[in-house]
């Protein structure tokens, strides 16, 4: 198993892994990833249906549609910036720490 959409851990996840976790956020987004990890894992030999692409979800359950809502809410209002800006900096491939968090990025 393998969790990294860099392209580093691409071309080992298509080169190794038999499971990829990848949280995508977007439905093309994630179709783009598995065919791109599928097309790596054939250039590395292997038959790219042995190469299974789990998308990271997170569900939010209520009683009704509005509780749901307000859980979802809460749990992104307990959320730290901080950890918002490493997965930023994960997906971008960029250290954003490095730069003043109120200013526009260079």
């Amino acid at each position: 198993m393998q969790a990294g959409a860099s392209d580093r851990g691409r071309d080992f996840a298509a080169r190794w892994a038999e499971i990829i976790f990848v949280t995508p956020g977007l439905i093309d987004v994630a179709v783009e990833f598995r065919n791109d990890l599928h097309a790596r894992a054939v250039r590395f030999g292997r038959d790219p249906d042995t190469v299974k692409v789990l998308p990271g979800i997170v569900p939010v359950i209520g009683d009704t549609e509005k509780q749901a809502k307000a859980l979802h809410d809460q749990l992104h209002e307990l959320s730290h910036p901080e950890s918002d800006l490493s997965t930023l900096s994960y997906h971008l491939g960029v250290d954003l720490s490095r730069f003043p968090q109120d200013e526009v990025l260079p």
